[in-house]
């Protein structure tokens, strides 16, 4: 039997190799550690470096130089387009004498010098058809100035990842790409063409203006010297046809006339080379309207005349248009043109039917029941301290010339007789029967001599009223009352 002593020298040897084989395990399992971190972190390197690479589209497709590229094409629903780049221009090979929007053939251009697709759906090409590859609907091909050719075949829509099945002629396997290309492409070759405005023709370089429309002729005239059946002589624009002498047009409706004609511009081109027996198909062999300009070229100051054709209404709510003597179709924006179009005769007219020149009026002379009232005007010239001549107008009532603050009361008495104004003009009555009795006289120095402003009834709200018995106005009554009164409560202040 071991002693004490015994026992605890064989439990302290005992204690001592245990120790040993324990610190043996803990060093394995810290090499174990170490060794799982290590592989942990190559895992998270790998993952981050795959996810770094997705986000950045590493599955380049097309990388190409731009300044490489000398031709493109594409086939989409509409047909198949050529284009080929000529002195850093992009032109139709289908039709090259036509204006390109560049930006267009730019975009597409692009497509070709950085195209990633967005994953890989299979790493062959193979199964086409499941992707609507075997017949796709679009696609488009790059050429190299050597010649090598590089094609972009685009498939079915994947409406869940919102993108394109496609492949290329270069890069096996079959992708999915983003929906950029296929916008690029929807376009036909007209939509690509360069609207360009009708020629510029400034306001005050146009003489004649004359449009037909829902088979009505207006004809507008720039006349210098004025007309004999006006009397403001301010007016030089006269609407020639409609009534029975030429009337005077209003500035207002001219000065929109002519920002609405600088709007009118070409949509597209729809067709190029027409003949006679094309016309029917866009309703131009008989034209529904038509527009015609006379103008001076601002840049050679030669006279020019524009006449554009107006056929029918497109799906996309233009007009087919064409100018005289061309073989060119195109498109024009319905809302511009009818802006024009859609006025009539009356709205062209200057409402004033008695706006006649103070500087030609020797007398007026006012009828009511029976009485004439006369407010002579004659001038005088006179000099001012700097020179400049001046014109003073001096009033005299019934032969006696008026008293100085009279003077200011008969010039604006003259200012109110002038602007009376009619609801529109109309058109001339068989018979006007018998005049009211109230009548204005304009006695003139120059033609027309006499200009004389007779009112007749129409009806409970409105006058008719006849300058020289031509144009015929219509005056509210109620506004011609209010002028009566005022104008013989002027006289009357200078009895």
């Amino acid at each position: 039997m071991d002693s004490a002593a015994e026992k605890i020298e064989k439990w302290s040897k005992s204690m001592a190799k245990g120790k040993k084989k324990n610190n043996k395990g803990l060093l394995i399992g810290g090499v174990l550690l170490l060794l799982l971190a290590a592989l942990y972190g190559l895992v998270l390197a790998a993952n981050q470096k795959n996810s770094e690479e997705e986000a950045e589209g590493t599955i380049p497709l097309f990388a190409l130089n731009r300044e490489e590229i000398v031709k493109i094409s594409y086939t989409n629903l509409e047909g198949t387009y050529h284009f080929q780049n000529v002195n850093h221009n992009w032109v139709s090979e289908e039709e090259p004498e036509e204006i390109l929007s560049q930006s267009y053939l730019v975009n597409i251009r692009n497509i070709f010098t950085g195209l990633d697709a967005e994953s890989v759906v299979d790493t062959k090409t193979q199964n086409l058809e499941n992707y609507g590859l075997d017949q796709p609907s679009y696609s488009l091909t790059a050429v190299t100035e050597a010649g090598e050719e590089y094609t972009l075949y685009i498939g079915m829509f994947n409406s869940s990842m919102d993108q394109y099945y496609a492949y290329t002629n270069k890069t096996e396997g079959v992708y999915l790409i983003s929906k950029r290309p296929v916008t690029y492409i929807e376009y036909r070759l007209s939509d690509m063409i360069s609207t360009q405005n009708i020629p510029y023709m400034a306001a005050d370089t146009v003489s004649v203006y004359r449009h037909t429309w829902n088979g009505e002729t207006i004809s507008l005239e720039k006349k210098e010297e004025g007309s004999v059946y006006d009397a403001s002589d301010v007016l030089i624009w006269f609407l020639t046809t409609g009534f029975s002498h030429e009337v005077g047009c209003s500035t207002s409706v001219l000065e929109e006339l002519f920002e609405n004609t600088a709007k009118l511009a070409y949509r597209k081109t729809a067709a190029a080379n027409v003949t006679e027996e094309d016309l029917g198909q866009y309703g131009l062999d008989v034209p529904k309207g038509s527009l015609y300009i006379e103008y001076r070229d601002s840049d050679s100051g030669e006279e020019k005349v524009y006449e554009l054709l107006i056929g029918d209404l497109t799906e996309e709510q233009t007009y087919y248009v064409m100018e005289a003597q061309s073989d060119k179709v195109y498109t024009m924006s319905k809302e511009d043109l009818e802006n024009i179009l859609n006025n009539t005769k009356y709205d062209y007219v200057y409402r004033y039917p008695a706006i006649v020149n103070v500087r030609t009026v020797d007398r007026i002379v006012f009828e009511a029941e029976g009485v004439s009232y006369t407010l002579g005007v004659r001038t005088e010239e006179k000099t001012e301290e700097n020179g400049t001549t001046a014109t003073d107008y001096i009033y005299s009532y019934q032969g006696i010339e008026l008293g100085e603050e009279q003077q200011k009361t008969a010039s604006s008495l003259y200012s109110g007789i002038i602007s009376l104004g009619a609801e529109r003009i109309v058109d001339q009555p068989e018979e006007l029967g018998e005049p009211i009795d109230f009548s204005i006289l304009f006695e003139r120095k120059s033609e027309p001599k006499e200009v004389k402003v007779l009112f007749y009834p129409y009806n409970s709200s409105y006058y008719l009223c006849s300058v020289n018995g031509d144009a015929i106005y219509l005056i509210n009554q109620r506004d011609l009352e209010g002028y009566k009164s005022q104008i013989f409560a002027v006289l009357n202040s200078f009895e």
